[in-house]
């Protein structure tokens, strides 16, 4: 797979405390190999909205020319769309997963509002409802964790799937 001849590049974005080696972004990471790359923090336990964007502005920096997929996960979410509503344009599309809530950090205020302009798909659970503010998220479904298809699905599986739901 690839845009315009370039071969896909993971830009991996991990939330608080990294993504230890057994976490599902450390894995998609090695699926990629060398084509994909770990935005780095300086201190993985201090949610600074400003300097986790610019880490992920500071290493796309040294790969110029180059169009990566996004792979983020909770506070690097918000990192991510922090990036974006700056100008970003190296990432062509992104997978966000389990977003931080914004208002618990306090920076809904510094999130943009509106439609992202990359395709990007949002996978989240109790944590989407502080999302979902502005437009930002026009076109999203919510289903309630009591959604009558959450509840059969909960009655069928068990184990490592039921926790993706």
């Amino acid at each position: 797979m690839g845009f315009k001849g370039n071969p896909v590049r993971l830009l991996v974005i991990p939330g608080l405390h990294d993504s230890g080696p057994a976490h599902w972004q450390t894995w998609l990471q090695g699926q990629f190999g060398r084509r994909a790359l770990r935005v780095e923090q300086d201190d993985w336990a201090d949610p600074d909205l400003g300097r986790w964007a610019q880490r992920i502005e500071l290493t796309l920096a040294r790969h110029p020319h180059a169009r990566w997929v996004a792979v983020a996960h909770s506070f690097g979410c918000l990192a991510l769309l922090r990036y974006l509503a700056q100008g970003g344009e190296d990432v062509r599309s992104a997978l966000l997963v389990a977003p931080a809530d914004p208002t618990k950090f306090a920076v809904a205020g510094k999130l943009p509002q509106a439609s992202l302009a990359i395709p990007s798909v949002l996978i989240g659970f109790f944590t989407i409802d502080g999302m979902l503010f502005g437009d930002y998220f026009l076109d999203a479904i919510y289903i309630g964790h009591n959604h009558h298809a959450l509840v059969e699905m909960r009655e069928e599986f068990h184990g490592a799937f039921m926790m993706a739901l």
